[in-house]
């Protein structure tokens, strides 16, 4: 019974820890009365053992090979139960004493063991299928284990069926349900969607059923020994047709670094791999012409081809960015129909539009609201249903069987008539509970719906292979969708605005992102890939323009770039061309060349630090091998520590040393040398974003300092053009990699030293004396005298007002803002009741700003805080060029695009604070 190649070593190990499950005396005795039969390939061996007629255990062991270096014999068992939930079509039902009791609960004890056959598929992979017939009960069973060629995991498949045709009906089906060990550590309980990880003695294991909606559980029970349970509603009649759940998966990790195994198996089992895709999407920028008054803004062949032609001239023409899909959000259909396309704004279909963008290599996409769309969805709900479509309540079922009918017949003849390469999904209701839709309801409507949306995904890409599909709102964040589409939903609002103070209101918006985002990956702990997440691209459209009215090209460019160098593979442009400045499209450009150059790194991502929501610092992590990224970002005025760890938990190489960390956005300097097992101490100032690389230090392509700051202005193999702009106060410079410099020279052509470059400390952006407080009954006024130098650039100044307490949530005080003794309107951004930022801009010299803060109609009291800030530019006076010239070994990589002009500093000073009390 033992393989050709398997050693009688192993098959003895495996038959052992079978023993543990099948209530025999001893090994000696499990090898005696128990029959094992093998599945195997280079990475694993999977062993399943029968004895006295019944199902015992089964066993998954890596090979040697596979085993992390110095470690024990990975390997895991379970009794390889399982549980058919069937409802009993008869009087009495096999084990119940009355009548009508349901539903039967069968397990591998219902069942005894009839013959074992291997299989070997053409693709390379084998199948162990084992079947047994019912005891008491009128049902075959089959249990398939089947490994692939080159995989490091199983997949187990569990299908029943009724020769006697007694119309039984299977409620559920449970293909694994039951003990595993040896485990050490549970890493993940699983859920809705999820899987389940463990760490046993030697390595780990992840598990769980490849469907979205199963839900996989884990619990820890005393010793060393695990209950799993996988579990799927079904609601189907068992009949004389095999009924076949899902497969469960089990993959082995080596290391305990289950979660990259988890990865890597990913890898194998996605529609399609996760690459870089761009994309127009018109809802921020046109609209049906119900939804909007200017002629300009409906969408429309017209100003259609107007956005094509401008993103080709902007994009492609001018910064060499190909665009892959320009979608037609909600708008392109006649509300009161069945998704018909809308004759006087399309008079020529989309035949023109397909042609224009046939030109610059892009393609036609759509979006469809499976559930009746959102923009007058009555409208179309009463059409639909007046027509004879399948509704529920003030939605579409997705699952009625006339309307899941119309759903692909419209899907694929967007692909084979207009050559629809994308589709948007948006909006899915998983449940129905109407009767009549040619579905179960309830709970089984759930399974009806996910057939629905997997037919369609399987459709469109019969018509052509290259369709990209968005399924968005109304999914959940299960990695087994990643079997059908490319994408799906972060969850969360289109966008939104975080409760958390900031000057920027496009900060605070970036900052409600990343909230969502923590709340997925670190919170809720999902496993799925952020490179498969929709987040909802760069907003900045005529329709919602996200941030201020006049927002520093800085912000915008900070999240252009932080929204790629998190690492999704879908790249969403919410924009109106005709809106954006040179500046915004060459930041725009210059973040998507810069991402798809770091494409290899970004596409595995882990989220560090703190919660966004509560103002804490964090950050997005890619690491493969000795190579890394950072994006870093503080959402608070404040500076703030932020710790990151180099660890190969993280993907890592284990024991890497010598690793450079450099920071190269919004300016470059040398962080220091590390080695994996440490972690990387650093400070963001207020609302930054930063980018850090990781690479080994003899892989650095240009001179880097620790000490300094500055900025690379032009690359070429001949010659590296840096400006260094200021030396940080308290350190000395020091050149990392100097064995890579050719020759350093100034400007002005004199030669220097690598140990002799030298520059000043940048003067202090601003002088200022303490923060006065002064008030009288019902107000207090704040005074603060400062000195603004002439190096000062487009300085802001800004009061933050917070309530404390019982305060928060009350009404604000109202602010009276002098400078130089006169009046002035500032800018205001808030959240009322919890915080209020007033901005005003501020020329260099010495100036006196002075805040009254009065209480509002109705309030005796009010207490909070108030800190003033100056937020501003600075163009250091002893900033100097430097040319450098490299050795031969390291090849350039490209950087991320500046956030403001060369020789530029950014500076937040805090001028104090102080606690106020406001009374009558």
């Amino acid at each position: 019974m033992t393989p050709r190649g398997l050693s009688k070593r192993i098959a003895a190990t495996l038959i052992a820890i079978a023993a543990l499950f099948s209530g025999l005396a001893d090994a000696a005795g499990a090898a005696e009365s128990a029959r094992t039969y093998y599945l195997a390939n280079e990475h694993l061996v999977c062993a399943v053992t029968v004895a006295s007629g019944g199902l015992v255990a089964d066993t998954v062991r890596l090979v040697a090979a596979r085993k992390a270096e110095g470690s024990g014999a990975c390997v895991f068992a379970s009794d390889a139960d399982f549980l058919l939930e069937v409802v009993w079509t008869g009087w009495r039902a096999p084990g119940f004493v009355n009548n009508a009791e349901n539903p039967l609960q069968l397990t591998k004890r219902h069942f005894r063991f009839v013959r074992a056959e291997d299989e070997k598929l053409p693709s390379g992979g084998k199948l162990l299928k084992l079947s047994f017939r019912g005891e008491e009960v009128p049902f075959e069973l089959l249990l398939t284990y089947a490994v692939g060629p080159k995989e490091f995991f199983v997949r187990r498949t569990l299908a029943v069926r009724d020769s006697a045709a007694g119309g039984h009906f299977l409620s559920s089906i449970h293909p694994e349900r039951g003990w595993f060990r040896p485990v050490r550590k549970v890493l993940k309980t699983g859920g809705f969607g999820q899987p389940v990880a463990a760490l046993g003695p030697a390595g780990g294991f992840f598990l769980g059923m490849e469907y979205p909606i199963a839900t996989n559980m884990m619990s820890q029970k005393a010793g060393d020994s695990v209950f799993v349970d996988c579990e799927v509603e079904l609601g189907k009649t068992i009949g004389s047709a095999w009924l076949e759940s899902e497969p469960v998966v089990i993959g082995l990790s080596p290391d305990p670094y289950v979660e990259l195994a988890f990865s890597r198996y990913l890898d194998a089992i996605r529609v399609a791999p996760a690459t870089p895709y761009l994309l127009y999407n018109s809802w921020y920028d046109l609209r049906a012409p119900e939804m909007v008054k200017d002629s300009s803004r409906v969408l429309n062949e017209r100003n259609c081809l107007r956005a094509i032609r401008l993103l080709q001239q902007e994009l492609v023409e001018k910064r060499g960015v190909r665009l892959d899909a320009f979608v037609l959000d909600d708008g392109w259909d006649i509300y009161r129909s069945d998704w018909r396309l809308r004759p006087e704004e399309f008079p020529n279909g989309f035949r023109p539009l397909r042609e224009e963008l046939r030109r610059s290599g892009s393609c036609l996409g759509i979006w469809v609201g499976p559930i009746g769309g959102y923009s007058h969805r009555d409208w179309r709900v009463g059409f639909m249903s007046a027509a004879g479509y399948e509704t529920v309540g003030d939605q579409m079922c997705v699952a009625g069987q006339r309307y899941s009918r119309r759903l692909r017949e419209l899907v694929t003849d967007f692909v084979r008539v207009d050559s629809v390469l994308y589709f948007k999904w948006d909006g899915i209701q998983f449940s129905c509970s109407q009767p009549g839709h040619g579905h179960l309801p309830g709970i089984y409507s759930r399974r009806a719906v996910m057939e629905t949306v997997i037919d369609l995904c399987r459709s469109v890409r019969a018509v052509n292979p290259s369709v990209f599909t968005n399924v968005t709102s109304g999914t959940w964040l299960s990695p087994w969708w990643l079997k059908y589409t490319n994408t799906i939903w972060m969850q969360g609002a289109d966008y939104g605005y975080a409760n958390v103070p900031s000057i920027s209101r496009r900060d605070r918006a970036i900052t409600y992102r990343d909230y969502v985002l923590y709340d997925d990956l670190v919170r809720q702990g999902f496993w799925f890939p952020v490179a498969n997440l929709m987040t909802h691209g760069i907003i900045k459209g005529h329709l919602e323009l996200l941030g201020d009215e006049n927002e520093p090209l800085e912000k915008f460019t900070d999240d252009a770039l932080l929204y790629v160098a998190r690492g999704p593979a879908m790249w969403e442009l919410y924009i109106s061309p005709d809106l954006l400045s040179q500046g915004e499209w060459d930041a725009l450009a210059g973040a998507i060349h810069w991402a798809k150059d770091r494409w290899p790194l970004l596409k595995e991502t882990r989220m560090v630090g703190g919660d966004p929501g509560a103002r804490q610092t964090y950050a997005y992590v890619h690491i493969s091998g000795r190579r890394g990224i950072v994006a870093a970002r503080n959402p608070d005025i404040e500076t703030q520590p932020l710790s990151v760890p180099l660890s190969a938990e993280l993907g890592l190489t284990p024991g890497a040393d010598s690793l450079a960390v450099v920071q190269t956005y919004p300016v470059v300097r040398g962080i220091g040398i590390f080695r994996e097992g440490g972690s990387v101490e650093l400070r963001l100032s207020g609302y930054e974003t930063a980018v850090y690389e990781i690479v080994p230090v003899d892989s650095l392509p240009w001179p880097v300092w620790t000490g300094l700051s500055y900025t690379v202005d032009s690359a070429s193999p001949e010659r590296i053009a840096l400006t260094l702009l200021a030396a940080e106060p308290g350190t000395k410079p020091a050149l990392l990699n100097p064995a890579r410099i050719e020759e350093l020279r100034w400007d002005n052509g004199e030669k220097v030293e690598p140990a002799s470059v030298k520059i000043p400390v940048a003067e202090e952006a601003v002088v200022p004396a303490p923060l006065l407080s002064k008030g009288e009954k019902g107000r207090r006024t704040l005074t603060a005298d400062l000195l603004l130098p002439a190096e000062a650039e487009e300085a802001v100044l800004a009061f933050l007002l917070e309530p404390i307490g019982a305060y928060a949530g009350t009404d604000d005080p109202r602010p009276v803002l002098r400078i130089d003794g006169r009046t002035v309107q500032p800018e205001v951004e808030q959240q009322k009741g919890h915080w209020m930022w007033l901005k005003v801009p501020l020329r260099p010299g010495r100036r006196r700003a002075e805040l009254q803060l009065q209480l509002p109609n109705g309030l005796r009291r009010w207490e909070g805080r108030v800190s003033a800030w100056i937020v501003a530019y600075q163009r250091p006076s002893g900033a100097r060029r430097l040319n450098a010239s490299m050795r031969q070994g390291a090849s350039f990589w490209r950087l991320p695009p500046r956030p403001w002009p060369s020789g530029r500093l950014k500076r937040t000073v805090k001028l104090g604070e102080v606690p106020v009390q406001l009374q009558w």
